[in-house]
């Protein structure tokens, strides 16, 4: 089910390749024939990959809604706007540090004082895996973090837990992160 979704609402390419495809063979049907009957089936497969370009226009499903939440995270946490950042983590929000929990307050209080102290002048976001389920996300981020003396400290892969309420996607709990391995194709 969640294929389809994914292709449907999502990802559509595949389908639009498929009706390209019923097309071609249609085309070549009505080269063949020249039948008034054989050039009204060549309008099936475009009403079809109409409908589809609508629906997946129109349908924004909750993993689209979570990428667009990590978009607007990544435009805050670029311009190291931590406050911004703490928007987006729930009441409840947990940092997982050195088998501690650290929360949202001391959270937000760390960072400032880290890119204060590591004189932080840009975090970027090099990639981003995200998956749903229901009303629960997981994102790894990869981010990059450049201080103003051009020192660049090695990518960083953070798992943020997502919960979905009526304030859209909020972060619920960070773990510690790791040192990640990223190759730039």
């Amino acid at each position: 089910m969640e294929t389809i979704k994914t292709i449907f609402f999502e990802n559509p390419w595949p389908v639009y390749v498929f009706l390209g495809l019923v097309e071609l063979v249609l085309f070549l049907l009505w080269r063949s024939r020249r039948t008034v009957k054989s050039a009204i089936r060549l309008l099936y497969p475009l009403a079809a990959a109409a409908v589809v370009f609508a629906v997946a226009t129109l349908v924004v499903t909750v993993r689209e809604e979570l990428i667009w939440t990590l978009k607007d995270l990544e435009q805050h946490a670029s311009a190291l706007d931590i406050d911004a950042v703490a928007e987006y983590f729930d009441d409840d929000f947990r940092l997982s540090s050195r088998g501690r929990r650290v929360n949202r307050t001391m959270a937000v209080i760390a960072c400032k004082q880290a890119i204060k102290r590591y004189r932080v002048s840009q975090v970027e976001f090099l990639d981003t895996q995200v998956e749903t389920k229901g009303s629960a996300g997981t994102a790894e981020i990869i981010t990059q973090i450049i201080s103003n003396k051009n020192e660049t400290v090695p990518p960083m892969k953070w798992t943020f837990h997502w919960r979905y309420g009526p304030d859209g996607w909020k972060v619920i709990l960070v773990d510690q992160p790791e040192l990640a391995i990223y190759i730039s194709l």
